[in-house]
């Protein structure tokens, strides 16, 4: 192995943290979870707030939404640049000059954490279906292994999704929008059509789910979105040790250990402390009133977007 190529390689105290990081969330969700349960769960129960057909209604809007902002992106968006900035005592290539566009979008967070968003609601959309006049959609969609465990699917689905949007939401708008007004670059992307519907809009298809559905957050479930979090640091080393580039600053496997370990151990606890809160947030919900209920979430959600400069 040639220096340069050796220098690309992740330091091993962070491989270390890492699979720490999967081994425990493996455990922590096997201990805690009555298995049978889990497998059992509706994916979408019925509503107590609005009718089922309502709830059907405002998922097939989302839906449909969510996947004509997915074809716009992947098929006709032109890309960008990706140009990230390298943090001191980062051993990346230098950036600049690569085009992600198409397919290679699904490369980054937000893209991963939108197709997810997607994909449950074509999910919740298909168990609302059944709840409402008992068509068995899921069981002609699906090999009969698949449609067993898809109500469960969907519900961890959402778990993962709510949390992910707000990270999403947070990280952006209060982390990486900042940083590139400091460093005086044009940010004008940022409050364009695509943009706002991918780090801001994306809040409010999670927050009405997390208003009318009937899924409860498990606090012993945090472990999936922490999962969640660790696929994504390692697609970014895997396209870190292709390229020898860098997907984020924060997420650079380069840098001195102690700083990319706790960089790589902020974005988990992030996820972690967000998914908590949701938790703790949908369990108050439940024993207040609409009207204060509808407030607090939204108003919530509004707090995490930056809709201009």
């Amino acid at each position: 192995m040639s220096r340069s190529q050796g220098a690309r390689l992740p330091s091993l105290p962070l491989v270390t943290f890492l699979l720490l990081v999967a081994g425990l969330t493996t455990l922590v969700r096997d201990r805690n979870d009555d298995r049978h349960a889990l497998w059992r769960v509706q994916g979408a129960a019925e509503p107590t707030l609005v009718s089922p057909s309502m709830l059907l209604a405002l998922r097939c809007a989302f839906a449909a939404v969510l996947a004509a902002v997915t074809a716009y992106d992947l098929c006709l968006d032109p890309g960008f640049e990706l140009n990230t900035e390298l943090w001191t005592g980062s051993r990346a290539a230098k950036q600049g000059g690569t085009q992600l566009a198409g397919a290679k979008k699904l490369l980054m967070f937000t893209n991963q954490c939108y197709m997810l968003q997607c994909a449950y609601f074509i999910g919740a959309i298909c168990c609302s279906i059944e709840l409402e006049d008992g068509t068995l959609l899921v069981e002609r969609l699906l090999p009969a292994a698949a449609a067993e465990h898809a109500p469960a699917a969907v519900w961890m689905a959402f778990e993962v999704s709510l949390p992910c949007a707000c990270l999403v939401s947070l990280v952006f708008n209060f982390v990486i929008v900042p940083a590139l007004e400091a460093a005086g670059e044009d940010t004008s992307f940022v409050f364009g059509p695509l943009s706002m519907l991918m780090h801001n809009f994306n809040l409010l298809p999670m927050a009405t789910e997390l208003l009318f559905n009937e899924l409860h957050l498990r606090p012993s479930h945090v472990s999936l979105a922490v999962a969640w979090g660790t696929l994504h640091v390692l697609v970014g080393w895997g396209y870190f040790f292709r390229t020898g580039r860098v997907l984020y600053s924060f997420l650079d496997p380069s840098l001195p250990p102690g700083r990319a370990v706790a960089y790589h151990a902020a974005l988990l606890v992030a996820l972690a402390v967000i998914y908590l809160l949701c938790a703790v947030l949908a369990r108050a919900a439940g024993v207040v009133a609409l009207a204060p209920r509808v407030i607090v979430v939204y108003a919530g959600a509004r707090c995490l977007m930056r809709l201009r400069k």
